[in-house]
């Protein structure tokens, strides 16, 4: 065999490995993914994926096949500022394709449980690539992906609920791996961008934040190796990909002066964070670290959200001697796993920042990785039996942290441990016979896949028979799309919703009734209570309405009584023409007598439904204007209202108020915008001049110039860099694009 064939042959082979490892990865993906659902069938249709983004998905698919991207929505109120709430994905095509499928489907339980198993298993592939390229032996990257979409939080938390959380975590290791090629390998560095553009649009902001962090690590790499090439290719990535998250959060930071997270303040109220112990005991499947929450009591956690992966005890394996050098060499993960453990730790009130724990998956990825390129590149040659029980100790450590943390689960932790130290016994014994390491899979390395894929489904089984739900009850809403179009049969134009459902969760039946958040969405009628991230805080206030819709008993007496300003009810002002009422929640005093010019269209055992005599409209339009003021409204759409000035007063208010929220971005073509007439409706000062004149309102996303020309700057400066750089490999040939990896020219 000549030495071209020979080549040929060790490419083919190892392209053979990879394709099969490939395979096995998303297999046991799969398999891992499938755990929870033995126990609780709906695991992956939870929360705030079935009361937030089912709905927005759903909402963007129905708008996408009718040509359009919703941006305002006056009807919705405090939840219809789309692009100030950041998380609908309005500029993210697998956010569009994803919404175009839940438009097609009845079953969208299943479709988003499908969905979520497509996200695991593109983390999962991700994983591994990124850890082959770090230099893992491929039993190891393979380790790294069967176990890095099922650390704690990822399982407990983004997966069956958090889903922009998930899908943020699955592009990130993609970013990662693609990046280092374009940076380190001369690739061309559009896969990386669409990758980081991904990541950014989806508009979930600790996701943005990981991202800066894996930048940071890489051009923190390029700078101690003085590879300028590296450099520049990170530094370029990251200046295109700072556009795009420019364009995606400057209508929240600009709108925020209105909203509940206008707050700047820096604090401690202990709620979701993590502390060391949490940390010390990530080894151990049934952990529970000290945690206060709002979803269970006292400061232990429901959920093992510390979790990382049952291997930690297997870095006794490791010689010390050889890590400095190791860590040198893969310094952008040293740096990045650096960065996601402080964020951990941060205050866990950072302005509109909460959560600090939900940096959690980003810190077990590249601990996982950092974990499987140590055992493969700094493993100790001559596997003893005194690193065996380190590794022991290791895990025993972890399972008195968990036992001391939650004494009345000692047979969980029990199992833990016992299973982490069979798991690393087995594993002790096959690399203490294999000797020396070898690249690929081989006689050894088939058996260390299988022990640790064998051990990951374990650990996964162990956890969810003890601990089989998350942190939050299943609220039993529907998961078709036909029992979400059944409620609310009579409505008329607008609908407002009184009392809370969560009050009455446990009422069987309670969903055929009613709904709430955003699965009003896939209901026909138009409804106020939707899921709000953000919200227009005076007009919350106002209406005492929660995050998830629900408001306050007293809102149906409060609906009535005339406002100080425009001299009108609450009722006539948000233009609502059909109110349901909660009656479990909502004391029957209140809802006895049907006040005048309203009528009942239907009562049910847990609801009554009222729709007003003669309907007003939909919201949107003008409201109310100071007196003296005549105008005729000509024209409407969600983001503008034309109107003329048929009079006004010589001196005094000349004002027009509108049904709608007075959110930063809106313009006028005459006089100005006003302040918020009764607090929260939008209002236009007109000038004495302007009678007989066409006035026309309209609402951009603030800074929308701004977010335009960054979104045009970073598409097109990505695809002629992108275009320049093909033309510079083909011209030159790939050594040439390749010859800055091992350059060491300044910085």
């Amino acid at each position: 065999m000549s030495l071209v064939q020979g080549a040929a042959a060790v490419v083919r082979d190892r392209r053979r490995t990879t394709t099969l490892s490939l395979l096995l990865v998303v297999s046991v993906a799969w398999l891992s993914a499938a755990v929870p659902l033995i126990w609780t069938q709906r695991y992956y249709w939870w929360d705030d994926t079935v009361n937030g983004a089912f709905g927005q998905w759903y909402h963007t698919g129905m708008m996408l096949r009718s040509g359009t991207l919703p941006m305002l929505e006056p009807s919705t109120w405090s939840s219809g500022n789309l692009f100030a709430e950041g998380q609908w994905g309005q500029y993210n095509p697998l956010i569009w394709l994803i919404s175009l499928g839940a438009t097609l489907v009845e079953h969208v339980g299943l479709y988003v449980t499908i969905v979520k198993f497509i996200a695991i298993a593109f983390g999962a592939v991700g994983t591994y690539l990124l850890a082959r390229h770090l230099g893992a032996r491929n039993e190891l990257a393979i380790l790294a992906g069967f176990t890095a979409p099922f650390s704690g939080f990822t399982t407990y938390f983004d997966a069956p609920s958090w889903v922009t959380g998930l899908f943020a975590w699955s592009l990130i290791p993609w970013v990662w791996y693609l990046l280092r090629r374009a940076s380190l390998d001369g690739k061309n560095p559009l896969p990386a961008f669409v990758s980081a553009y991904l990541v950014v649009t989806i508009g979930y902001v600790h996701g943005t934040i990981a991202l800066i962090f894996v930048l940071v690590g890489l051009l923190t790499f390029a700078c101690v190796e003085k590879n300028r090439r590296s450099f520049l290719t990170t530094l370029g990535v990251g200046i295109l990909s700072g556009l795009v998250a420019l364009a995606v959060y400057l209508p929240s930071v600009l709108t925020a002066s209105v909203t509940n997270r206008s707050t700047t303040r820096i604090a401690m109220d202990q709620f979701m964070t993590l502390d060391l112990s949490g940390i010390g005991m990530s080894g151990i499947p049934t952990a529970l670290p000290q945690v206060v929450s709002w979803w269970w009591g006292g400061f232990t956690a429901a959920v093992p959200m510390a979790y990382i992966v049952w291997a930690v005890p297997l870095l006794a394996f490791v010689d010390l001697s050889l890590v400095s050098r190791v860590l040198r060499q893969k310094l952008d993960v040293v740096v990045a796993l650096g960065l996601f453990f402080v964020f951990l730790m941060l205050p866990t009130v950072m302005g509109p920042l909460r959560y600090p724990s939900r940096m959690m998956p980003y810190l077990a990825l590249t601990a996982i990785l950092l974990i499987a390129v140590l055992l493969s590149l700094a493993r100790a040659t001559e596997i003893t039996y005194r690193r065996l029980f380190v590794a022991w100790g290791l895990a025993a450590f972890g399972a008195f942290l968990a036992w001391a943390q939650a004494p009345n689960m000692y047979k969980a932790h029990v199992a833990s441990f016992l299973l982490v130290a069979l798991a690393t016994a087995v594993l002790f014994t096959l690399w203490k016979a294999s000797g020396r390491r070898k690249p690929y899979i081989g006689q050894g390395s088939a058996a260390v896949v299988a022990v640790v894929a064998l051990t990951s489904l374990a650990a996964l089984v162990l956890q969810h028979a003890i601990i089989r739900a998350p942190a939050w009850p299943d609220q039993g809403l529907p998961a078709t799309i036909s029992g979400f179009q059944k409620q609310l049969p009579g409505a008329v134009n607008d609908t407002l919703v009184v009392g809370d459902p969560q009050k009455v969760i446990d009422e069987p039946g309670l969903w055929d009734e009613t709904l709430q958040a955003n699965t009003w969405y896939a209901n026909p009628a138009s409804v106020l209570n939707r899921y709000q991230l953000v919200g227009f805080s005076a007009f919350n206030a106002t209406l005492c309405l929660e995050y998830l819709g629900g408001t306050c008993p007293e809102l149906l007496r409060d609906l009535f009584k005339v406002r100080d300003q425009t001299g009108m009810s609450l009722v006539d002002e948000i233009r609502i023409d059909t109110i349901q009422i909660i009656k479990g929640d909502v004391p029957r005093r209140l809802w006895a007598e049907v006040p005048d010019g309203w009528h009942i269209v239907q009562d049910g055992d847990l609801t009554q439904t009222w729709v007003r005599d003669v309907p007003l409209g939909p919201a949107g339009g003008v409201v109310w204007a100071s007196p003296g003021v005549t105008v005729s409204e000509s024209a409407r759409t969600n983001t503008s209202v034309t109107f003329t000035v048929d009079a006004l007063p010589q001196s005094g208010d000349r004002t027009v108020a509108f049904s709608r929220l007075s959110w930063p971005g809106y313009s006028t073509s005459a006089g100005r915008i006003g302040e918020p007439v009764d607090s929260f409706l939008l209002a236009v000062d007109l000038p004495a001049e302007s009678v007989g004149e066409e006035v026309t309102v309209t609402f951009r996303p603030p800074g929308w110039t701004v977010q335009l020309a960054c979104i045009a700057l970073a598409l097109g400066g990505a695809a002629l860099w992108s275009g320049w750089a093909a033309w510079t490999r083909r011209r030159h040939g790939p050594e040439h694009t390749s010859r800055g990896r091992n350059s060491r020219v300044g910085v």
